[in-house]
């Protein structure tokens, strides 16, 4: 038996072929909502629904009178589906935390393999400014003895409730 597709499902496609074709972009916004529904044969509350998943998905972002733009937001798709992988007790935070360090790791790997010259004088450049920084910091009167433990050095919550 074929499964039908379910009506949300036609704005799915939709804007799938409209990216691969080069119709949609990055930032650019959707049809109105009477049109996209118009156009697919699907109702506006198929179409509403679609939009929903999609900025949940973090995919779109919709703004109230400005229409629904293309987006990319993969921070937010990340953080809801390990979110709900913990809940449901299919994924602990170690091995979230190991998935973690692979992906920084490789994330690593990619900056030092794809880094422009320009990108290394500038790191080099506010690597400079930081040390320059923290040397002036050192020999402040004011920050000094609070790095040192010495006089004016602020306590913490345990220390002062001591």
């Amino acid at each position: 038996m074929v499964e039908q597709q379910k009506s949300y499902e036609h704005v799915l496609t939709y804007l799938e072929d409209a990216l691969r074709d080069g119709k949609l972009t990055l930032g650019q916004s959707l049809p109105p909502e009477r049109e996209l529904a118009e156009q697919l044969g699907i109702s506006r509350n198929s179409v509403r629904e679609a939009v929903r998943l999609l900025e949940h998905m973090g995919f779109l972002v919709s703004s109230q009178g400005a229409g629904n733009f293309i987006s990319c937001n993969i921070q937010r798709n990340l953080q809801d589906s390990f979110d709900m992988l913990i809940l449901l007790q299919q994924i602990d935070y170690h091995q979230l935390a190991e998935l973690r360090s692979g992906l920084e790791l490789q994330a690593a790997l990619l900056a030092v393999d794809r880094i422009t010259d320009s990108q290394v004088d500038r790191l080099d450049s506010l690597y400079s400014g930081f040390r320059q920084t923290a040397r002036a910091l050192q020999a402040s009167p004011y920050v000094a003895p609070a790095l040192s433990g010495g006089p004016g050095r602020r306590r913490t919550g345990t220390e002062a409730a001591a």
